[in-house]
């Protein structure tokens, strides 16, 4: 028997296509793919994109790790307005003082105590040499002392002191611990006797503790003085 001949090959452009086996030509491609200008062409099939894992999954076990957020900054500090004044800091009332100084020099012994003024004495700012005179000295003391009113700020009163012996100095410091800073009327309002709490009385000799009295009292005439020089700018 003759060999059956073989099929025609499809010229080159003459729109006829091929066929894969098992294609149907009846589909939009047809499964079947050539060079006429009408039929698509093929395109490589791309690699499946892999599934995203969930947060908290890491390529490791599975999971990956949520990246922390960044920290907000830290907010602006606020900056007053060239020439603004600042408040000043609330001054601590004199109660408070008078705690904080008996649990600094109650425990001490009258020795301690004494080693303790003469530090304070030496903390003391330096004192014009022009305004050591007769209307700043306070009266009454074992050794020189000046005590003065160094200004008035938003009505409290500021003041500034000396004397020639270290122990003085540090019954000055003393005082102007308690009372620097503080409003005329409180300074006057407030009771002497509480600062027997101290302890400081009982170890000062009878001149010495004679002399913190007499500071006591000039410091409450300075207050009495500057309270009716504020009346009378004030008026009725």
């Amino acid at each position: 028997m003759a060999p059956a001949p073989a099929p025609p090959k499809a010229a080159v452009g003459s729109g006829a296509g091929v066929c894969l086996p098992g294609a149907s030509s009846s589909s939009s491609h047809g499964g079947c793919y050539g060079d006429s200008p009408s039929a698509p062409t093929a395109l490589a099939p791309s690699s499946p994109i892999p599934p995203k894992a969930p947060i908290g999954h890491s390529a490791r076990h599975g999971y990956l790790r949520a990246m922390p957020s960044a920290p907000s900054p830290p907010a602006a500090p606020r900056v007053l307005p060239r020439g603004a004044p600042a408040a000043p800091p609330p001054a601590a009332s004199l109660p408070a003082r008078v705690a904080a100084l008996r649990q600094e020099l109650g425990p001490l012994s009258q020795e301690s105590r004494y080693h303790r003024l003469m530090a304070m004495g030496r903390t003391l700012p330096a004192y014009p040499p022009h305004l050591k005179v007769a209307e700043h000295k306070v009266s009454g003391c074992q050794s020189t002392v000046f005590l003065r009113v160094r200004d008035v700020v938003d009505g409290r009163m500021h003041f500034e002191g000396f004397s020639d012996a270290l122990i003085s100095a540090g019954l000055v410091a003393l005082v102007l611990r308690l009372y620097d800073g503080q409003t005329p009327g409180h300074i006057l309002q407030h009771d002497t006797a509480s600062l027997q709490t101290l302890g400081i009385f009982g170890s000062l000799s009878p001149t010495r503790a004679q002399g913190l009295a007499s500071m006591l009292r000039y410091v409450k005439e300075l207050a009495l003085k500057d309270l009716l020089r504020q009346q009378r700018k004030t008026g009725p």
